[in-house]
């Protein structure tokens, strides 16, 4: 059970990236349905979801293995910190890759 909570996490803490990587790239085509700018919206909002579903998880299972130590916390809110930034940065590069295609 340990291990399958902390993929659960993991998969959490990375599931934003992936939908903005894989629906981005096909946002960011003229003829594909979805809107760019609500593929970030969602990539965006699931982020702050998942990163308060990420820390309210994590200070239970601390609760529950006793610990009174915040340094877990800490280290998943620089994760979410650093995963956020990866994904400002990826939002950032399609939408110059949209613009560059604009151009052509």
């Amino acid at each position: 059970m340990n291990n399958i909570m902390n993929l659960v996490l993991v998969v959490l803490l990375t599931m934003p990236l992936i939908f903005q990587l894989i629906i981005g790239v096909k946002a960011t085509k003229p003829s594909y349905s979805f809107k760019f700018w609500k593929v970030c919206l969602i990539s965006s909002l699931g982020l702050v979801l998942t990163s308060v579903l990420n820390v309210f998880l994590m200070t239970e299972r601390l609760k529950m293995a006793g610990s009174r130590d915040g340094l877990p916390v800490i280290t998943i809110l620089i994760l979410e910190a650093l995963i956020g930034s990866i994904l400002g940065l990826m939002i950032l590069i399609q939408l110059f890759i949209r613009h560059r295609r604009r151009l052509t």
